[in-house]
């Protein structure tokens, strides 16, 4: 199977996720709503700035461990408590074509992205991404689903939960920085499954 990128936008990810990006607005009242965007835009910095409020959710399904018992009592299943983890990935550009040969999900986490952009070129990263055969967080990678999507350097990403992804491939000449926000665990092979 051959992928061919498209460019990232709102539309077109919704299924997989959100796009984390600036942008213009045509003009701004104190606490007005984005009808483009569905965003609460409020001034912030004594007004010096605008705040776009929830531009993604950051989703944990596990606050607290999650216990399960069988009839006798017996505990049959402990996943562990998660709690977020701000991260930062330094990630080396790769040479196009990419073979994919793995893809890995977060079952019960969001997952942000957002690039912190140093290089002068300007090419982005590379997103490939595919739902659950299942329909829902749980399941194996649904190859029917399986998209590509060019990133601009000013774009980041947030995956829904049980998302499918290959990890970052950056694009760019030089190695580029990544804020990575998700729930890490004290279990990691609760963290993600790997297809």
């Amino acid at each position: 199977m051959i992928l061919t990128a498209e460019p990232l936008t709102c539309e077109s990810f919704a299924p997989y996720g959100h796009v984390i990006a600036s942008f213009k607005e045509p003009s701004v009242s104190p606490f007005m709503t984005s009808i483009t965007h569905n965003l609460k835009i409020t001034p912030a910095n004594q007004g010096t700035a605008r705040k776009y409020n929830h531009i993604a959710p950051v989703i944990n399904f596990r606050e607290t461990d999650v216990i399960s018992k069988n009839d006798k009592g017996t505990v049959v299943q402990f996943v562990a408590k998660a709690r977020p983890n701000l991260s930062l990935f330094r990630c080396s550009p790769m040479k196009l074509p990419i073979p994919i040969k793995l893809l890995e999900k977060h079952p019960y986490s969001s997952q942000a992205f957002i690039p912190m952009y140093s290089g002068s070129k300007g090419r982005g990263y590379l997103v490939v991404v595919c739902l659950s055969d299942k329909g829902n967080f749980q399941g194996n990678p649904n190859l029917e689903t399986l998209r590509s999507f060019i990133a601009k350097n000013n774009q980041g990403i947030s995956y829904n939960p049980g998302v499918w992804h290959h990890p970052m491939i950056a694009l760019e000449d030089v190695s580029i920085i990544y804020y990575h926000i998700i729930i890490s665990r004290i279990v990691p092979s609760q963290e993600f499954n790997i297809f």
